[in-house]
């Protein structure tokens, strides 16, 4: 079974992914496109170019549904915490899934949010005005929620920014939904020969 993941269409401007066949710009531009690994490629198509051919892809036994094959891409290095089969739009997830496109809600943090700062960006400051508005929004929210169930838990919920090399060994945030290969700083060892 092929690892899919869905990505915006910020992903090829942000990641470093190695584009072999197809448009190495914006190649998820239509939520119908998907690019797919070398690996897939080989498996599906063999030796044939696979640019503008079809695959049926089925997501948490939803029915069949045809996508288009923009890119293809070299096969992600073992040892990156970004590991994926076939990439697709979030746009087509979020206008088929129920789940994401019903109300919006600050409490669902179920998807990984990547933001690229300028260099001269001061993080600290960025994060203060992030928790500004997220607090803002989360407590109206959990207020709201609670008294609609006073019989739900009190809770509390914090957005952290972490550096993209640091999320591979912090065992504070695991690596997840989608993401893999998390290991804890206390692991690696180095010897120097």
């Amino acid at each position: 079974m092929e690892e899919l993941l869905y990505v915006d269409s910020t992903a090829f401007s942000m990641f470093s992914f190695d584009v072999v066949e197809g448009d190495p710009v914006n190649p998820l531009n239509d939520m119908q496109h998907i690019v797919i690994t070398e690996k897939v490629k080989e498996k599906y198509f063999g030796t044939e170019d696979a640019v503008g051919k079809s695959m049926f892809i089925s997501d948490e036994s939803k029915e069949m549904t045809a996508f288009i094959v923009s890119a293809v891409v070299r096969n992600m290095p073992s040892n990156s915490s970004i590991q994926f089969d076939i990439l697709a739009s979030f746009e087509y997830m979020y206008k088929n899934d129920s789940w994401l496109s019903g109300p919006q809600s600050w409490t669902n943090a179920s998807l990984n949010t990547f933001v690229m700062l300028h260099p001269t960006t001061d993080a600290q400051s960025t994060f203060k005005k992030i928790d500004l508005v997220s607090q803002k929004h989360l407590q109206t929210e959990i207020t709201e929620r609670q008294k609609n169930d006073p019989q739900s838990k009190s809770y509390e919920m914090k957005f952290h920014l972490q550096p993209f090399f640091d999320m591979h060994l912090d065992p504070e945030y695991f690596a997840s939904n989608g993401m893999k290969n998390w290991s804890d700083i206390k692991y690696p060892k180095f010897s120097l020969a």
